[in-house]
């Protein structure tokens, strides 16, 4: 018989080329994490660079001057810095308006960042692309309204969703229901960017959307969202469509909007509606239906709203409580009532009533 082999070099070589790999892999480690921070901080000095160039680009009179050195800092920048250039002038451009947002955009023109964002679209990252389509939406002319319409089908949602916001962001006539046509079935967009796109439509797309509220097929996520923005434009037209399906027997979520809705629109046709809501099983449904009715602000809800202080669900008792000091001096005389009897329901009658500064 063979002698048996002896597995203590077999275990020293695997233990050995283990901790070449663990070291291989360590070092790697730090060779990305300092190639990070080094370009983390060249990024960081041409951040400072392009602050002090914009500053002094705001500083001058002259238009002469000022296309000078918007052509002497597109000449700095390099392939790699326009994409970095690009969104730290957006990032501005979030927080600045009027004369010093047009300053802006007349940088970008002089730099000729249309021609770039042009280029840009075709880019097979997203984000290059979604860039430029926010580019584009800051330089009005015909050139970009044509870019944009084709950005704004772009298989990627966040390019889209930057062309659309480009497009309303002109304020054309007609540009804001040309955009809710060609996109309204679009369904990668979160309820957030839609409600957004919507209100940047503003009231020119209220008429609009009217006439789809209630429309078959429309999703109730949609429905909700054009409930939401006519509330928040308060469209009072909308206000029958509204009642309408609030008799319709729409799901918890639907109704919620819809009371929602109908509160700010002060829609005064709505009160039997709503006060029957006072008695859904849902106690969020029930306690939007109460902040309504405060907001309709008619006194002909003040018992029903007595009687929904000794609500099970706090949130309803708070509401009624609310909507009970903002129905003028019937709903405080109730309130201020409830307040000097004692108990649970008036500590919350008073905190409302000092709130509001009542006595």
């Amino acid at each position: 018989m063979s002698a048996a082999l002896d597995p203590g070099p077999w275990i020293f070589s695997a233990f050995l080329a283990l901790g070449v790999l663990v070291l291989v892999l360590v070092l790697a480690t730090v060779m990305v994490w300092t190639l990070g921070s080094s370009r983390s901080a060249r990024l960081m000095r041409r951040r400072r660079t392009w602050e002090e160039a914009v500053l002094g680009f705001y500083a001058m009179e002259d238009r002469a001057e000022r296309q000078r050195a918007a052509g002497d800092l597109a000449a700095a920048l390099t392939a790699q810095d326009r994409e970095s250039f690009a969104v730290f002038i957006m990032e501005y451009l979030v927080e600045l308006q009027g004369e010093d947002a047009d300053r802006l955009r007349e940088l970008l023109r002089f730099m000729e960042f249309e021609h770039h964002a042009a280029e840009l679209l075709h880019s097979r990252s997203s984000w290059k692309r979604a860039v430029a389509a926010r580019l584009l939406g800051e330089m009005p002319s015909p050139r970009t309204r044509d870019l944009l319409l084709v950005a704004a089908r772009d298989g990627d949602p966040a390019v889209s969703f930057a062309a659309a916001l480009g497009l309303l962001k002109r304020r054309e006539p007609g540009m804001a229901v040309t955009v809710y046509d060609a996109l309204e079935d679009r369904e990668d967009w979160t309820p957030g960017q839609i409600k957004e796109l919507l209100i940047q439509g503003g009231t020119p797309l209220a008429a609009h959307l009217h006439a789809r509220l209630g429309r078959p097929g429309l999703s109730e996520a949609r429905t909700k969202i054009i409930i939401d923005l006519l509330g928040h434009l308060r469209y009072l037209p909308a206000a029958a469509a509204m009642i309408s399906l609030l008799r319709g027997h729409p799901s918890p979520e639907t109704r919620i909007s819809l009371l929602r809705a109908l509160g700010r629109l002060e829609a005064i046709e709505s009160l039997p509606d709503v006060l029957a809501d006072l008695r859904h099983p849902d106690w969020v449904v029930r306690s939007q239906a109460a902040l309504a009715l405060g907001r309709l602000g008619d006194p002909a809800a003040v018992s029903a709203l007595f009687v929904a202080l000794n609500d099970g669900s706090y949130w309803v008792r708070y509401n009624a409580a609310i909507a009970l000091s903002r129905l003028g001096r019937p709903g405080q005389k109730v309130l201020l009532g409830v307040a000097r009897s004692g108990g649970t329901v008036a500590t919350l009658a008073q905190e409302v009533l000092m709130g509001r500064g009542a006595a």
